[in-house]
């Protein structure tokens, strides 16, 4: 952790606030439309609570703007001193993938949610490491983790610390409603996040939903490579003149959403099996203690790692 704060310090300059009481759409609208291309969530940290990172003057330009957006309670600005979990972090993230390149990553006993999934550590050792260096450089989906923990059984949640800023959100994850499932959404997202953005990079996440790919210069052969994607990933067989005739992402999910083939698309895999199996009475007795005030953090946490 020491050598990782190090190497985010190295990368200076920028900032960071925080915008609470609108949903991430609205937060995503309205960078988009006021062109500021240079700012990104960084945290997700509850429904409605987020937490922007970017430059200062770009966050200083946009702050009237977000006081004015119907719903919003606050733009705060976060006393950091940089734009952390954010591209601008990427030569991070590089030199910190190899330094863990030399660590050796044993077996894994003991669940762990990644800031960057929402979802636990797999067993490869690969992905442990390449997971570690990711999470400086893309943001903390701390939301997807609690509702994970909660649908895997999680009930109880105990913060190691004096304040309660955690417990606050996390209150406010389990509290709040799920978004009805919107299918034209959901499929717009997947045609940037798992087909453009590994043939273009990053630049397909903020791609607007209905500006056409010709903007992003793509030639003959990266529509094959597209149609090709669209096939592994939904599922659904298509020929590049079909990308070619409906070039925006809006666009090509409409035209997905009527094929009768998409509905035998995979299924999203399951989750893994709940996490109860995994629980340790002796670290619950600790974090019970350690709440209570029975027990000091730094005590609580030598005590847990006694017991490794």
């Amino acid at each position: 952790m020491r050598r990782r704060a190090e190497l985010m310090s190295q990368v200076s300059g920028g900032a960071m606030a925080a915008v609470v009481g609108v949903s991430e759409q609205i937060v995503e609208e309205t960078l988009r439309q006021h062109d500021a291309t240079g700012v990104v969530i960084a945290n997700y940290n509850a429904p409605e609570q987020f937490v922007l990172s970017g430059s200062r003057e770009e966050l200083a330009r946009i702050k009237p703007v977000f006081e004015k957006v119907e719903g919003v309670r606050g733009f705060v600005p976060v006393r950091v001193s940089g734009r952390f979990h954010a591209p601008a972090m990427a030569p991070a993230a590089a030199r910190f993938r190899f330094l863990l390149a030399s660590v050796d990553v044993g077996e894994l006993r003991t669940p762990v949610i990644s800031n960057v999934t929402g979802r636990p550590f797999g067993p490869d050792a690969r992905e442990v490491r390449e997971l570690l260096a990711e999470q400086i450089a893309k943001p903390v989906r701390w939301t997807d983790c609690i509702r994970y923990l909660r649908d895997a059984g999680v009930s109880v949640f105990t913060e190691l610390s004096e304040s309660k800023v955690l417990t606050s959100l996390i209150d406010r994850i389990t509290a709040a409603r799920e978004p009805a499932p919107d299918p034209r959404r959901d499929l717009i997202e997947r045609i940037k996040r798992e087909i453009l953005q590994p043939e273009i990079g990053d630049e397909a996440l903020g791609f607007d939903d209905d500006a056409s790919f010709r903007q992003l210069g793509l030639n003959s052969i990266i529509y094959v490579r597209l149609a090709r994607r669209v096939g592994t990933v939904l599922g659904v067989p298509i020929k590049p003149d079909v990308i070619f005739q409906h070039r925006s992402c809006a666009a090509l999910a409409d035209h997905l959403l009527t094929r009768d083939d998409i509905a035998q698309a995979p299924a999203p895999e399951a989750p893994p099996a709940p996490l109860r199996e995994y629980q340790d009475e002796r670290v619950t007795a600790l974090l019970r203690d350690c709440a209570n005030g029975t027990l000091s953090v730094d005590r609580t946490v030598e005590a847990i790692r006694a017991l490794a």
